[in-house]
């Protein structure tokens, strides 16, 4: 019988690790593959007092070790991460900011 005969949907197979690393990287997800979350609030937030401290050298150091830790991050993103990374300090700290007043770190 096929999957139409038995009353159940096709079988569509899983996304490719290309569409969920772009995916991702559109929405701002970062996902910790072998860290607490507690560790990687920790590393957060380091990373936002930093950037709004003009410590950027710390800020890319805590970026450098949630990467080492197992995070997604991307360059390439639009995100307070990818614009560090990117040496937009100015939009970089707004993003900061704006992380920790909703606090999402």
């Amino acid at each position: 019988m096929n999957p139409v005969q038995r009353n159940q949907p096709p079988y569509e197979p899983p996304p490719s690790y290309e569409d969920v690393m772009a995916e991702d990287a559109l929405l701002g997800n970062h996902t910790v593959q072998s860290t607490s979350a507690n560790a990687t609030g920790n590393l957060k937030y380091q990373t936002c007092k930093a950037i709004l401290d003009g410590n950027y050298d710390k800020a890319l150091k805590t970026i450098s070790d949630r990467i080492k830790q197992g995070e997604k991050i991307s360059s390439l993103s639009d995100n307070l991460e990818g614009r560090a990374l990117q040496g937009d300090w100015e939009m970089a700290k707004s993003l900061a900011r704006q992380r920790l007043e909703l606090g999402h770190t």
